[in-house]
């Protein structure tokens, strides 16, 4: 499962990056508003896929 939630943090966080250009400097508010919306939950999604608490062993 933390492998899962690791591939959507991944494409969440590329979907962030691409998603800078489009607000032009922050000016344009859809655009922002997604762009710092994919930005908040990246965030919270690696940490939740990367923490001490999980076992990344294969079995």
């Amino acid at each position: 499962m933390n492998w899962l939630i690791l591939a959507l943090a991944g494409l969440v966080e590329v979907a962030w990056s691409q998603s800078i250009k489009p607000t032009q400097n922050f000016t344009r508010p859809l655009p922002t508003l997604l762009c710092l919306v994919l930005m908040a939950r990246d965030g919270p999604m690696s940490g939740r896929a990367s923490s001490p608490s999980t076992s990344w062993t294969c079995g």
